[in-house]
Parts: C-alpha cells; sequence; structure tokens
C-alpha cells in the first residue's frame, strides 16, 4: 500500500461527520505497520500512548532522551562496586562522554590498559534507571553500568544482581557476556514485532501498539478504503455490538488471554524451554498453561528473581507477575491488568496506582459490602493509611527491583491481592526481617508479636491463619524447606 486519504469518523451532536488525512501505510512484513499508522486514525489513544513509558522504553540516544551525567559525574571506578575501602589497584573502569549530540562510553579493557570507545545509539527506559546499547555488526550490546535515575549516580547493575564484587576485568566481561547481547535475550520485550531472524528482527523499537493489540495490517486494510465500514463499525458499537475489526482488543479478551498479552514480557518466571512461545507469542494467544509451571517453595532463594519468603509468598521480581495470577481477584473475579493499568492515558489512573481513596473506590465497587463503614473492618480510622486497601492488600514484598525507589533494594508492592502477609508468619519464621506482614510495614518501631496481639483483640482467635500458612506449604510440597528455613 502506498500514500492515501483516510476518512474518519466523528459524532458530533448525534451526527457522523467525516474528516480526512493523509496517511502513507508502508508495507510491513509479517503485517506490522507501526505506531505512527495506527495514529493516523486513533487521534486520541495515540497521544496518550506516546506519553507512556511503554512508548518511552526504547529511544535514539539524544540530548533530550539521555538522563545521565556524562559531563560531570560521569566515571565509574573500580571502588564504587567494591565493598569495604578502595583497593590498590583503583582505577576508573567506564568513562561517559558527551561530543556535541554524540554519547560515548569509554570501557576498561585489561589485556591492553586501554580504555576503548563505543558510540552510545539508543537508550533504554527512562523513569527509573537508564541502560545504554552500542551497536557492532548488527548487533547492540548493553554498556555495562547504568544510571540510577533517582539516586543520580552510575552503578554497576548486573554485578549487584549477583552480590559480587568489582574486579578490573569486570566491565568488560559483563560487556562481552553473552547476556549484554541486547537482541538476542532483551530485545523481545522491549520492541515490537520482534522474530527470530538473524540476530534478532523487529519492526518497531519500544512497546507499541502492536505489541498489545497485533499486527495492524488487516486492520488498515479493512477500514483504510471503506466510509462505509467505518461507519457501520460505528454504528454497531453506539449500538452496543461488536463489529469485526480484525485487531486484538485486550479489553475484550477473557482474562487468560487478556493477561497473556502483559505476560508476554512480564512474566519474567518462565522456562527457557517456553522461551521460544514468548518469542512467537501474538496477542490473542492463550499463555496461561505456562503460569504457575515454576514451583512456589518456602524460602526459595534460587534463582534471585524467582526469590519467595518463608511461607512462599512471591518475593523476587521474577514472581511479581506470578503474585498477581494467584490471586483470587484474577482466578475467580476476572480482575485483568488493564483494570488498573491504563496503556493509553499515562495520568488517567495515577491516583488509582497510589493508596488513597480513589483507589479504596475502586476496590470497593467489588468489596461493597465492607465499605460502610470501613473502619468495622480495617479497625483504623477511616481517614488513616490503615484504612487503605493497598496497605494491608498489597504491602512492599517484592524485592531486588534496584534503582526502583530511593534505597538501592527498595521493595515494590506484591499484587496478590487476596492473601495478606499475616503478623503470624513473622513470629513463626524469625521476625519481620526473615518474614514481613503488612502490619509492621507500617508499625516499623513494634515486634510482629505486638502487632499478631493487636490482630487477636480485633478478629478473635487466629488458628484459621495458621492452618492457611500450613495449607500455602503443603500446596507447595515444602515441609523440609519449611524446616530448613527455621533452623530444624
Amino acid at each position: 500500500m502506498g500514500a492515501g486519504v483516510v476518512s474518519i469518523p466523528v459524532v458530533l451532536g448525534g451526527v457522523y461527520l467525516f474528516f480526512e488525512r493523509e496517511t502513507t501505510i508502508r508495507p510491513e512484513s509479517y503485517g506490522y505497520v507501526g505506531s505512527e499508522t495506527c495514529g493516523t486514525c486513533h487521534v486520541l489513544n495515540y497521544p496518550g500512548w506516546k506519553g507512556t513509558l511503554h512508548a518511552t522504553m526504547v529511544q535514539e540516544a539524544t540530548p533530550q532522551t539521555v538522563r545521565g551525567d556524562f559531563d560531570n559525574q560521569n566515571e565509574y571506578w573500580l571502588h564504587d562496586g567494591v565493598r569495604g575501602p578502595a583497593p590498590p589497584d583503583d582505577r576508573v573502569l567506564v568513562r561517559l562522554l558527551r561530543d556535541w549530540d554524540e554519547y560515548y562510553a569509554y570501557i576498561y579493557d585489561p589485556d591492553t590498559g586501554r580504555m576503548n570507545p563505543y558510540r552510545i545509539t539508543h537508550t533504554i527506559g527512562t523513569a527509573f534507571r537508564q541502560t545504554y546499547l552500542v551497536e557492532s555488526m548488527g548487533t547492540f550490546f548493553r554498556v555495562p553500568i547504568q544510571w540510577s535515575v533517582k539516586q543520580k549516580r552510575w552503578v554497576n547493575l548486573w554485578n549487584r544482581q549477583t552480590a559480587k564484587d568489582e574486579t578490573l576485568t569486570g566491565p568488560m566481561e559483563l560487556f562481552l557476556n553473552p547476556h549484554a547481547r541486547w537482541n538476542e535475550t532483551c530485545a523481545r520485550c522491549h520492541t515490537t514485532g520482534y522474530r527470530l531472524e538473524g540476530t534478532g528482527q523487529w519492526s518497531e523499537m519500544g512497546i507499541a501498539c502492536e505489541a498489545c493489540h497485533g499486527p495492524g495490517l488487516e486492520h488498515v486494510n479493512y477500514f483504510l478504503d471503506s466510509k462505509l465500514r467505518r461507519l457501520r463499525s460505528e454504528l454497531l458499537k453506539a449500538a452496543g455490538s461488536e463489529p469485526p475489526t480484525y485487531i486484538v482488543r485486550p479489553s475484550k479478551l477473557d482474562p487468560e488471554k487478556s493477561i497473556s498479552v502483559c505476560a508476554q514480557c512480564h512474566q519474567a518466571d518462565i522456562w527457557l524451554k517456553n522461551v521460544p512461545r514468548y518469542v512467537g507469542f501474538e496477542p490473542g494467544e492463550d499463555l496461561s498453561d505456562h503460569f504457575y509451571e515454576i514451583p512456589l517453595e518456602p524460602d526459595c532463594q534460587e534463582p534471585p528473581s524467582n526469590k519467595t519468603w518463608p511461607d512462599t509468598t512471591p518475593r523476587g521480581p521474577g514472581v511479581l507477575f506470578r503474585s498477581f495470577a494467584e490471586s483470587r481477584c484474577f482466578l475467580e473475579g476476572g480482575v485483568t491488568c488493564i483494570d488498573c493499568h491504563a496503556m493509553h492515558d499515562p495520568g488517567e489512573y495515577r491516583e488509582l496506582l497510589r493508596a488513597g481513596t480513589a483507589s479504596d473506590d475502586f476496590c470497593l465497587r467489588c468489596h461493597e459490602g465492607i465499605a460502610d463503614p470501613i473502619e468495622t473492618h480495617t479497625h483504623h480510622r477511616m481517614d488513616g493509611e490503615g484504612s487503605r486497601c493497598y496497605g494491608c492488600h498489597m504491602p512492599r514484598l517484592i524485592e531486588g527491583l534496584e534503582m526502583v525507589g530511593d534505597y538501592d533494594y527498595g521493595r515494590v508492592r506484591t499484587h496478590e491481592l487476596d492473601h495478606i502477609p499475616y503478623p503470624e508468619s513473622s513470629v513463626r519464621f524469625g521476625g519481620v526481617e526473615e518474614m514481613p506482614n503488612a502490619c509492621n510495614e507500617c508499625h516499623a518501631d513494634q515486634t510482629s508479636e505486638w502487632a499478631s496481639e493487636w490482630a487477636t483483640k480485633w478478629w478473635g482467635p487466629r488458628q484459621e491463619i495458621q492452618a492457611e500458612i500450613d495449607a500455602r506449604i503443603a500446596a507447595s510440597g515444602g515441609g523440609q524447606a519449611e524446616q530448613k528455613t527455621r533452623g530444624l
């Protein structure tokens, strides 16, 4: 297809009008047309999506997109990654420089003793941390340090995740490691229309429209040249019917297929054998057969991304999605990711995604039985943090998402909405350091025994809580693991 004119229906005062816009549809392999083509007609959703973190996930390195300090605080030394005093062979391992509108990373090569220059082509991420790519022979490689947007400093993220001290050979080893080959390791979740060809190919950098809605060529072909089809589609929607659109709408899928759209990237706890299934995934398919394959064993530490707490509660970043898939809100209530997360408007759900009355009202749409008065359910003041739904049902239990918060290993909220991390678990497994609970997240100056006593005063005998913990452990086959946790 080439250049053409598209007529877009608009309803004004109950009357359907059309206005025309020029568009160029590029013939793309595998049916992908690109987000700019989508924006030609979807003039409301497209600008909103452009302001999301999905849209800005991968960008060309320019003065407008680079957030790291390439001018002043632009050196990463050996001692930056070493615990304790600076080592005697301390030196600069990575130096970041800016030359007008171009950016370079100089990486120390221990074999030659030189700082090898690499031109940075793209940025990855904007809000929490930013990674930089360089290109060599058609393959992108990650620069071995990242910029922490929150902390405003350079960090060696890979060594931090493996809890290893830095060495003189570390950055170059990380740079040349197969896991640093962005095309093969990372691109499937950071691009749209990814396919295994050569070193990896994609239709568009970043998480664009077709990552969630599927290839758009058939949809475009159906609507582009026919005002009648577009008018018929609008009339059917106004009448409450679902017209044929030949595009995937996650909000119209069943819950398993809807959250599969998000799971293609956000379900990190997958077996390597399933990677081809996820690479070849297209919206509308069902990945739910793989949601629960990796067992949630008590106090699992390996691999770090799939860590759990002693009662099998998800702990590592790899099981953040899993925590939601385990919830009754999803399993029984059919709640999906897009009920809470807006993909087209970064500001629409801003209040929903933080603890407050807006998020409470959202939860109480289904749980209206506990709303009047809410203090009967929470035993806290209605206007206090203790009456926020987030506080008990989404405490910060997921760790390992470095540089997200104000601290290196700031935790983020679990999505296992119906299971409350009780203080009884902390008492049983050695305190809040070994097993956090929802109460002591706010009452950090008190003990888990104190919190358990108050829970008993408010809600009566708690034998069923111990039974629930036992059931979780038994379901995982984790009796021996629990004994190890408790030192028995």
